[in-house]
């Protein structure tokens, strides 16, 4: 969202009644910069009360009702600040974001549009506008705002993560000249081992990302992305996840649908052995469709480092896809693991140490109290959930910028299967700091 300062000082607790508006402002500023939303909202508002005509305390009160999901009063807010101040180009994008939460997408769409017919090099609108025609359903013309963005600001993390999206659930039409498009199209002509049922070996998969990484070597593409998950969806569905993490961040509370959300999950020993699960996932067809992930283990204070899911509603199919899962690992690849049942998220495990039992015998019946089913509703009651469209099993380049902090993580930690003689130019300075972090 626009319109906050950069620097982080926590404010002083004190009166603020003899200041100035400017004065109120600027601690209102600080405070929202530095996590203290409750003093921020209420300097805000003192802002208001006194001056009546504020554009930036109406905006910056639109994005602390946005992140409090308080849609209707982030709404009302920022229309205010536009009819005091109709000539910002942040204000309208921050609209936009607004509208695009509560899926009014043609609004959403109209007041990105302004945003950058008021600022035509605003990177962050272009953005926004990439993920608004994603959500329905644009795709080419999603990427190319996307890649618009990326052009203008090169370093723009939230941007390249949605090119990746973009890129896992669309095929990009082929002629266009823009390198990050070139190199896509280059990739996808490589063959993932495993897509015609035959056997998965270390060696195929290696020389398949040797041969990507040389490809946007000789491109000339250095881009990153703090990116570290891959998605295999056989279908477009709306499944919520990213509302149910955030309302458990908010209210330390779990939703009624996680408490039928188990995994399946495989651990492979070595980095290699990891790309083969990739490639295992990628070819695994599900009889319910169901989500496989492949992920490194980033988060401080949870056990393991390479990771792949298979997400399940029961408890039941979970047992079932378990059986199936660690057959295909011994016929389709040389791995030698054996998978296991975990409930939920590890985060919501580790908070509420009931939720994660997974008892065999279906014995242990644990639901969602009540007062949380009533915080879910109050919560959600806006929510607008976007479509998470079906992934493409084609490699691309979404794929490989994934893959490459995947080595940048197995060299990090000393896997000798990653060797640096192998798998060249891959450091990711913001992974590692990560990495680091987590090993403190």
């Amino acid at each position: 969202m626009a319109g906050l300062a950069s620097k982080k000082t926590k404010p002083e607790r004190k009166s603020y009644s003899k200041f100035s508006s400017a004065e109120v402002l600027k601690a209102a500023k600080s405070a929202h910069i530095s996590g203290e939303i409750k003093d921020a909202e209420s300097l805000y508002k003192q802002v208001i009360k006194m001056s009546g005509m504020d554009s930036v305390a109406f905006a910056n009160l639109g994005v602390i009702y946005k992140q409090k999901v308080q849609l209707d009063k982030a709404l009302s807010a920022t229309l205010k600040a536009i009819e005091i101040e109709p000539g910002n180009a942040g204000i309208h994008m921050n609209l936009g974001s607004i509208l695009q939460d509560q899926g009014k997408l043609k609004q959403a769409l109209s007041a990105t549009l302004k945003a950058i017919e008021l600022q035509p090099d605003y990177a962050e609108a272009h953005k926004n506008l990439g993920g608004i025609l994603k959500d329905q359903g644009e795709l080419d013309q999603a990427l190319d705002a996307t890649l618009k963005a990326i052009g203008l600001k090169p370093g723009s993390g939230p941007a390249i993560e949605n090119m990746i999206v973009l890129l896992q659930i669309s095929r990009p039409k082929e002629g266009s000249i823009n390198i990050l498009k070139v190199a896509d199209s280059k990739l996808r002509r490589l063959e993932i081992p495993g897509g015609n049922s035959g056997k998965i070996t270390a060696g195929e998969v290696v020389l398949l990302t040797v041969r990507a990484l040389n490809t946007i070597r000789e491109l000339g593409v250095h881009i990153s992305t703090p990116s570290t998950q891959i998605y295999c969806r056989d279908k477009t569905m709306s499944y919520g996840c990213n509302d149910y993490t955030q309302f458990f961040q908010q209210h330390n509370a779990i939703a009624g649908t996680c408490f039928h959300c188990y995994k399946v999950q495989a651990e492979p020993k070595s980095f290699v052995d990891f790309l083969q699960l990739y490639a295992l996932f990628k070819a695994l067809r599900l009889k319910n469709a169901n989500i496989r992930k492949c992920m490194i283990e980033c988060r401080r204070g949870v056990q393991g480092t390479y990771k792949g899911l298979i997400y399940c509603s029961s408890l039941e199919e979970a047992k079932g896809l378990k059986k199936l899962l660690d057959s295909c690992i011994g016929r389709f690849t040389e791995m030698e693991i054996a998978s296991t049942i975990k409930r939920g998220c590890t985060e919501f495990s580790n908070a509420h140490k009931d939720y994660g039992i997974v008892d065999d015998d279906n014995k242990y019946n644990l639901n969602q109290p009540s007062h949380w089913r009533n915080l879910e509703e109050n919560h959600l009651r806006y929510s607008f959930r976007a479509k998470e469209y079906a992934t493409i099993n084609d490699f691309n380049l979404g794929d490989l910028l994934i893959i490459k902090n995947w080595i940048t993580y197995a060299q990090a930690i000393g896997d000798e299967t990653a060797a640096r003689a192998t798998f060249r130019d891959c450091d990711n300075p913001w992974l590692l700091e990560q990495i680091a972090n987590r090993t403190m």
